[in-house]
C-alpha cells in the first residue's frame, strides 16, 4: 500500500495497528453505551437472532443499500 508521507507528516497523523482487534470491544461499547458515539445513523437494518439466515443472504444480496445490520441476541 502506498501512503502519502507528506501528508501524514504534515497533518500530523498517527498510524496504529490492531491484530484482531484486540482490546477494542469494550472501549467502542463503553462509547456507544455512554452516548458519546451515536450509531443509528450507520445502522440500516436490525434482525433478530432466529432470523440470521435472512441477515446473511441480505448482506450479500443488497450490499450496495445496507451499512450495518445489527443482529439482536
Amino acid at each position: 500500500m502506498t501512503l502519502p508521507m507528506g501528508m501524514a507528516l504534515d497533518k500530523e497523523l498517527r498510524f496504529e495497528t490492531v491484530f484482531r482487534y484486540r482490546h477494542i470491544y469494550p472501549t467502542a461499547i463503553d462509547l456507544v453505551a455512554s452516548g458519546k458515539v451515536n450509531v443509528k445513523g450507520i445502522v440500516t437494518d436490525l434482525f433478530d437472532f432466529d432470523d440470521i439466515q435472512n441477515a446473511m443472504d441480505r448482506s450479500v444480496e443488497d450490499k450496495a443499500n445496507m451499512v450495518k445490520a445489527v443482529v439482536r441476541f
